[in-house]
Formats: C-alpha cells, structure tokens, sequence
C-alpha cells in the first residue's frame, strides 16, 4: 500500500468520481516519488487547469510521455484508423493514444476509442497499474 489513490472521507473509494489534471498530478508526483513542483518543471503532465476533467486522450499523452520519461519502450503501437472516432484525436497526441491502445493503458471497443471520455478514479488507479506493468 503506497497511498498513490486514497479513498473519499466519507469511507468511500469514489469509483466514479471523474478525475481532474489535480488528481493526476498528486498521482504522478506520489508514483514518481518527487513533489508536484518538480514533475511540473519536468512538463510531464502538461501545464492544463489543476480543476479540468481529465480525458482518456490526457491520459494516453500523459502516460506516453512518462514512459518516454522512464525509458521504456514506446515502439509498440496500434493502428487506430478503424475505429469510428479516430479524426476526433488530436492530430498531436495520435502517436500517444496509438501507444496506450496497443498496450492496454486502457480499454476501448471494437469501434469506438472514447477519445473525450473522463476518466473515472478505477480507471485511473487501472491505467496506473497497466503502466506499472511495464516498468516491471
């Protein structure tokens, strides 16, 4: 137990609770073991408003760019031009939701990406672990 998710103070975990830019930083910066003043001088989460729901296209680019930052892999990519929301992806962070598809950051259907979806806390804490699955 590190502490990287905690749960509510009523008791409960939040399962559902939608996640902000905030809570990826506490998260990052807890994983990485350094204070959120240093993770944002190393510009891994981007610089969005601490309050902004986060979406699974800022996942993808903030958890590529971790890995790039940890040095792991990121070779191993998805064709995502099948699915009937690709044009919805940034033309910037294709490479990165490309890369989280193909390593099961996190799930998408047959068709759809959910590109713009927010994230909810267990998909957070599920990428988390997908991502630390990597590292080994």
């Amino acid at each position: 137990n590190n502490d990287l998710l905690v749960g509510n103070n009523d008791g409960t975990f939040g399962m559902i609770q939608k996640m902000t830019f905030g809570d990826l930083s506490a998260l990052v910066s807890k994983y990485l073991k350094i204070t959120e003043d240093e993770l944002a001088a190393k510009k891994l989460i981007g610089t969005a408003d601490a309050t902004k729901v986060l979406t699974r296209e800022d996942i993808a680019v903030a958890f590529y760019t971790l890995a790039k930052e940890l040095k792991l892999d990121v070779s191993k990519t998805k064709n995502l031009t099948g699915f009937n929301d690709y044009a919805n992806l940034d033309t910037d962070t294709t490479n990165a939701f490309s890369w989280a598809v193909a390593n099961y950051i996190f799930d998408v259907t047959s068709t759809e990406l959910n590109v713009h979806g927010p994230v909810s806390k267990a998909q957070l804490a599920q990428s988390l672990y997908r991502l630390n699955r990597l590292v080994g």
